[in-house]
């Protein structure tokens, strides 16, 4: 993995996601045959690693670059209807999902910071 991203935020968020599996509490004890908990903790893990990446200097973007990186690789940028039906026997959500989720995320960061994407 460290050999296929080019940069170290890029490393920082997926360091940060497998962190984020560490120390989610909720997620340990869940029952992992169930493919929605497991998507659920995913997501926890991804915003995990965001916050880390943030609070640690390096740009938000990279997650935005990591993820795109993981869509190109496994092939995972449709979001139709059989998309996200074939998604349901995934544990990890649909990778464009998940770059909403950051893109969420970095708005919320600069509201709450002021930043320059934060809304007038």
């Amino acid at each position: 993995m460290v050999d296929f991203l080019s940069s170290d935020g890029e490393v920082a968020f997926i360091m940060g996601h497998e962190m984020g599996h560490a120390v989610d509490q909720a997620c340990k004890g869940a029952n992992k045959n169930d493919m929605a908990v497991r998507r659920t903790c995913e997501s926890r893990a991804d915003a995990v690693g965001f916050d880390l990446l943030m609070k640690s200097g390096f740009s938000p973007y990279d997650t935005g670059a990591a993820f795109g990186k993981l869509e190109m690789y496994s092939g995972d940028i449709k979001t139709g209807v059989q998309a996200q039906l074939q998604a349901l026997g995934r544990d990890h959500p649909m990778t464009p999902d998940r770059v909403q989720h950051m893109r969420d995320m970095l708005t919320q960061y600069n509201v709450v910071l002021k930043g320059p994407l934060s809304k007038p």
